[in-house]
């Protein structure tokens, strides 16, 4: 895992956890799985959701705590490998990696209004908290529902950087909030 070095420049590395990812692949293409990982991967709890949350509010940070900016910064950037690890996903199970959902028979184009602008050092914490523990969950309930060893792999390697994102935010929360 990559941290920031208190208040130096922030390096563009991704935070995550120190283990491969797994192979990209599926063991057929299949549209069910598609479509549980257009969620994942353009929802409105979605990976590209939290990228540009984290990159929003590590800019917002900036001037409250360095320290802080720079963790969201790393933690967008691993957001954007899991991205691009559900976009390879999506083209291996025969979707289009396109930056929209299909829930209920309808598609949804991603757009900002799946942001939350929030200033505040603390509703910024809490809402980035909130996010990692639903993606959390929703990984874990398309895993659930996903018979395909190598697509589950993927998912449950995503799951132990989202784990360690809940974990070191609640660790900064307490510090700096809760303190």
């Amino acid at each position: 895992m990559t941290s920031c070095n208190n208040g130096q420049e922030c390096l563009n590395q991704p935070f995550r956890v120190e283990l491969p990812y797994p192979v990209i692949k599926a063991q057929k293409q299949n549209s069910f799985y598609g479509c549980l990982l257009y969620e994942d991967y353009a929802g409105e709890g979605s990976e590209f959701t939290a990228t540009a949350s984290y990159m929003h509010h590590s800019i917002v940070t900036a001037s409250m705590n360095e320290e802080i900016s720079c963790l969201l910064r790393q933690i967008g950037i691993a957001e954007m490998t899991h991205i691009s690890m559900l976009g390879k996903l999506l083209t291996t199970l025969g979707c289009s990696p396109k930056f929209q959902t299909n829930t209920d028979g309808k598609q949804a184009d991603w757009n900002a209004s799946c942001l939350t602008y929030n200033t505040s050092l603390k509703t910024i914490l809490a809402g980035l908290i909130n996010g990692e523990e639903a993606a959390i969950e929703q990984y874990q309930d398309h895993i659930k529902k996903i018979n395909d060893c190598y697509v589950t792999a993927v998912l449950e390697r995503i799951v132990l950087d989202e784990q360690l994102h809940y974990s070191t935010l609640k660790y900064y929360y307490d510090k700096y909030i809760i303190c």
